[in-house]
């Protein structure tokens, strides 16, 4: 399994070269339907419920003195309609899309509180500049994490087996735990379709989550559309909050989950 493992990250790091020398990176940073003008993560509706926003999260979080920070993985954290709600906004991509050598868009200006880092997240170097950068600007964990990960996972649906993603996804979940705030720091996430994990497992996992004392909620196989379109296979939705009597460990979803990459 461990070199199924390393295939797979291969293939991965593999593509990742294609796109930065083609410079066709993924040019986006959520789904925004049915309002391609809103920066709002559509994706995520089904999790959050009727009437609420990761807006409102925020400005809720903010009206009651607590902290603000934001971390986006997998994207530049531009979700917000109004991003000086925000303390802090950390993006992390591949590359920014604001890159100046991408031949369709323009470098665009950032308030200093919004930052974009450029990193390969399944690279132990990407995850350390996030730690230095978060010394830097004196951020001591993140309010709400928002990863909802696509493009190069989805890309290898049919390529390797459950067991093998879930020992590449597991390590990532359990490093963005670790960011997030006691103080009700919260983890919203897509999970890769490429797993291929059923709703009746997910759902179990989300029961011994809560268990563990770390709040779960999961919605599988949401329906994300309107009157004029609904979208099929999406993904598995999970929420994660922190709290202070929270573990330090996340409930493995499998025993495969901690499962590592052999070293060459």
């Amino acid at each position: 399994m461990h070199t199924e493992t390393n295939y797979l990250l291969r293939k991965l790091a593999e593509r990742k070269s294609v796109h930065l020398n083609n410079k066709d990176w993924w040019r986006f940073d959520q789904f925004t339907y049915p309002n391609p003008k809103s920066p709002e993560m559509h994706t995520l509706k089904p999790l959050l419920g009727e009437g609420v926003s990761l807006q409102k999260i925020i400005d809720q979080r903010k009206a009651s003195g607590r902290s603000t920070h934001i971390l986006e993985l997998f994207g530049s954290g531009k979700f917000l309609p109004n991003p000086k709600s925000a303390d802090t906004i950390t993006g992390v991509r591949l590359k920014d899309i604001t890159y100046t050598d991408h031949p369709d868009r323009q470098t665009m200006s950032r308030p200093s509180h919004h930052t974009v880092l450029e990193g390969d997240l399944f690279e132990e170097k990407t995850w350390t500049g996030i730690s230095q950068h978060m010394e830097y600007k004196s951020i001591s964990s993140f309010d709400m994490v928002v990863c909802a990960p696509g493009a190069g996972w989805d890309s290898y649906e049919n390529l390797g087996s459950q067991a093998a993603w879930l020992s590449i996804y597991y390590p990532i979940l359990q490093k963005t735990y670790d960011l997030l705030s006691p103080n009700d720091g919260t983890l919203y996430t897509a999970v890769p379709m490429n797993i291929k994990i059923t709703a009746e497992p997910l759902e179990e996992w989300g029961e011994r989550m809560n268990d563990a004392r770390i709040k779960t909620k999961i919605v599988a196989n949401p329906k994300i559309g309107s009157r004029l379109l609904t979208l099929t296979n999406t993904p598995h939705l999970v929420q994660i909050t922190k709290h202070k009597d929270s573990p330090s460990q996340i409930v493995p979803l499998t025993t495969w989950c901690s499962l590592r990459p052999e070293k060459p």
